[in-house]
């Protein structure tokens, strides 16, 4: 695919640039489905290309994914790009209306790219390299004693702030589904297999998610 094949002009749908395979993106491809929003996803990024052609650095300087456009607004980073979404097209629903479920929410999406993320990396990253087994044993120990915060903290209701999906559910599930493909350590994480199973119940999680996360 050539560069100047991933952009186009004069739609009122929104347009997002990324590939289904990004986790970045992918919670961005899942809001939108799930507010039912239309959207047009542009290739870039990896095999696909593009992300240092001056017509895409014009939209995002960083070179990365994704980006978003709604009409004049370009955004970029994928956190921002969900809490936009939630607050102009999901109020009431992904984005709570109560200041105490929103935080509740919100909170997670930050947890979950500076703690949660690093940790997981790191272990995906020494197994991609079979790294010893002391190491990669350790990196799994870490995983799980991060992962034990939010495992303490899910409530009665199926999702992070209670009984609606939110817009910190979204930004956490490419991670819950990593998450799920490592070494059964969800059988020491009761809750959050719970809530893996809540999130499943969701087309888009199934959609969206499992079907291109690896």
């Amino acid at each position: 695919m050539r560069a100047t094949q991933i952009f186009t002009r004069g739609s009122s749908m929104i347009d997002v640039w990324g590939r289904n395979t990004s986790s970045n993106v992918a919670k961005v491809v899942w809001a939108l489905s799930e507010l039912d929003v239309p959207f047009k996803l542009h290739l870039a990024g990896a095999n696909f290309g593009s992300l240092r052609s001056e017509e895409y650095l014009s939209l995002n300087p960083n070179g990365r994914i994704p980006t978003l456009r709604d009409g004049s607004l370009v955004l970029w980073e994928s956190n921002a790009i969900v809490r936009y979404l939630a607050a102009r097209y999901g109020d009431g629903t992904l984005w709570p209306v109560d200041p105490g479920a929103r935080a509740a929410s919100d909170k997670w999406m930050d947890w979950a790219s500076l703690n949660l993320v690093p940790a997981l990396r790191a272990l995906r990253e020494a197994q991609k390299q079979s790294a010893p087994i002391d190491h990669r044993r350790v990196l799994r120990n870490s995983v799980v004693a991060t992962v034990k915060i939010l495992d303490a903290s899910l409530g009665e209701g199926p999702f992070i702030a209670g009984a609606g999906l939110t817009m910190g559910d979204i930004a956490l599930a490419p991670h819950i589904h990593r998450l799920s493909l490592v070494d059964d350590v969800l059988a020491e994480l009761p809750a959050v297999e719970r809530y893996r199973a809540a999130l499943k119940e969701r087309i888009g999680y199934r959609e969206c998610i499992e079907a291109h996360i690896t």
